[in-house]
């Protein structure tokens, strides 16, 4: 679905931001990604990138972008910010805030949210990025956030497209991340093993 070269960072380029973990040297690990460059995403699937901060979500989506693809971006991060640090001028993004302004969707607005997701979908074959399932969860509950993922995966199938969703897993119990993960097609691990001394 991706060409290989489009927006593909050095694998050491994976890890900036991430906070320091005593002075040890490890590489971030995930079950599904090649060691080399980020993962490769098809249609008609849902991922979940499990990861610390959104970067590898927003480089992947960077990259469909590149392609030529058609991509929506629900986000908490101001709009502006993310269309600079990542290239994301062609993208609509959708701006989970409570701020009255054109763009943005108040989190517990989840009816609007997934009409717009709905609208997007019957009309693009493309990449779908959700990051802010945390906040969406915090202004609502986890049930009625995970009704709405299982509507959309059923859309996402039928509709040749493709839906990534960035979480940071220490911010779910484990039951609730466990639900979530059953729902993805694949799940990518972008973070740091545990240390044991």
């Amino acid at each position: 679905m991706f060409s290989k070269d489009a927006v593909e960072k050095p694998d050491d380029t994976l890890r900036e931001d991430l906070p320091d973990k005593g002075g040890v040297d490890q590489p971030m690990v995930s079950e599904d990604r090649p060691p080399n460059g980020l993962p490769d995403i098809r249609e008609s699937q849902i991922y979940l990138v499990e990861e610390e901060r959104p970067d590898i979500s927003y480089r992947l989506l960077a990259r469909a972008l590149a392609d030529g693809l058609p991509c929506l971006c629900v986000t908490r991060v101001y709009p502006e910010i993310l269309r600079q640090r990542f290239d994301l001028e062609n993208c609509t993004i959708l701006w989970l805030s409570t701020a009255g302004q054109d763009g943005a969707i108040r989190p517990r607005d989840l009816e609007r949210l997934s009409l717009l997701l709905e609208q997007f979908l019957s009309n693009n074959r493309g990449v779908m990025l959700v990051d802010g399932i945390e906040y969406l969860v915090t202004n609502n509950d986890f049930v009625t956030v995970l009704r709405l993922i299982q509507s959309i995966r059923d859309l996402i199938a039928m509709n040749q497209s493709t839906m990534i969703i960035s979480l940071n897993p220490s911010t779910l119990v484990y039951q609730e991340l466990n639900l979530l993960e059953r729902e993805m097609d694949s799940v990518f691990r972008f973070h740091l093993p545990e240390i044991t001394s």
